[in-house]
């Protein structure tokens, strides 16, 4: 699975992530560290939602639960909750580009938000209450390099395909026990109320579903928590017990907290990171200035190599000179080199090939930046 997240994750040669992970770096001076909340609710039971068809159905039920587990929402699953006035604890978004509209027609603003620095900027500048940043997966050295350049201490954090398993890592950081879900039913349909009238909905069961599903069990089989399908529908997760919603919560949910207080006591202790906007500035001038000479080097060895071939270039001092500086450029050994082996494989592996895919690289993402 991992080579198939990693091309997904290419596709567009990370652009649309990258975008976001520059943009929201000035909002990381004013986010709190995420992971400060693990273990936080040890044995507290959790509902992950997702906005499958059949989440339709549990919502009577689900509007009794405040008190009895935490109540996550993520993605279109926020829009169905909102909808229906059904409160929820944590909100959680992992999109780089969801559809605009559509995350404006939902209340999680004003709930403890966690997101990754993938996710849109347009849309994380609209969140009101505090932010739970986690870290990413390191699928992006950039970015690594880019937070531990600004002191920000993380390890790699596997938030899986869809906000539905990032909900779910959430859940396990924090220490909830058991874990139930409902509305997952990856089966490219939604629930009611969550369709803007300019979108439609395609009943298409897609790979990141299936690879989806496959990392909840995997999930599953790794912790210790108990986990609980109660979507009555779907795909299903492989290893973990299928129960009706109302079943489950007779059988687990015995216990009434004041979640909703002890949720906003949590996230009101942790700190933020309070990172000097200066600093931020300074490290994204530090990378653009990386980009231009990353760049303007790439092109000397395109225009060298222009003159020699079909013969062979790679010898000529001059080339071999531009390509030892290349590969001393920090934009270089963060996102050029870790980025052409993830796609190498796929293109021809030719050092004409090497450079040329470098400059169309480099030029994407000058412009994000």
């Amino acid at each position: 699975m991992g080579q198939d997240l990693l091309i997904s994750e290419y596709q567009d040669l990370g652009a649309s992530v990258l975008s976001n992970v520059f943009a929201n770096l000035h909002t990381l001076k004013e986010a709190k560290n995420g992971l400060s909340l693990a273990g936080k609710f040890k044995n507290i039971p959790a509902i992950i939602c997702g906005a499958g068809p059949s989440l339709d159905k549990q919502i009577p039920l689900l509007k009794e639960l405040k008190n009895k587990a935490l109540i996550f929402g993520g993605g279109s699953s926020l829009n169905v909750l909102s909808h229906h006035g059904v409160p929820f604890h944590f909100a959680a978004s992992f999109d780089p580009d969801p559809p605009y509209n559509r995350f404006l027609d939902q209340s999680g603003f004003e709930v403890p938000f966690f997101y990754q620095g993938r996710v849109s900027q347009k849309l994380l500048s609209l969140v009101h209450a505090p932010l739970l940043w986690v870290p990413d997966n390191e699928i992006y050295p950039l970015e690594s390099f880019l937070y531990e350049k600004l002191g920000v201490k993380s390890f790699s954090f596997d938030a899986g395909w869809t906000v539905g398993n990032f909900m779910t890592a959430l859940a396990s950081l924090l220490g909830c026990d058991p874990i139930i879900f409902v509305g997952m039913d990856y089966s490219g349909t939604y629930s009611s109320g969550v369709l803007a009238k300019d979108e439609a909905s395609s009943a298409i069961i897609k790979k990141d579903f299936i690879l989806a599903s496959l990392w909840t069990s995997s999930l599953a089989k790794n912790t210790s928590a108990t986990y609980i399908n109660a979507t009555e529908g779907g795909i299903g997760f492989e290893g973990i017990v299928s129960l009706p919603f109302k079943e489950a919560v007779s059988k687990h949910l015995t216990s009434s907290l004041d979640l909703e207080a002890k949720v906003h006591q949590e996230a009101l202790e942790v700190p933020k990171f309070a990172l000097p906007k200066e600093d931020i500035a300074k490290l994204l001038e530090d990378v653009k200035a990386s980009i231009e000479r990353a760049l303007s080097l790439s092109e000397k060895m395109l225009h060298i190599a222009s003159l020699y071939h079909p013969s062979s270039f790679e010898d000529k001092a001059d080339f071999v000179l531009a390509d030892f500086e290349l590969q001393e450029e920090i934009i270089a050994q963060k996102f050029l080199i870790p980025l052409w082996e993830v796609w190498k494989t796929h293109l021809n592996d030719t050092s004409l090939q090497k450079i040329l895919f470098f400059v169309k690289a480099l030029r994407g993402l000058r412009e994000i930046t």
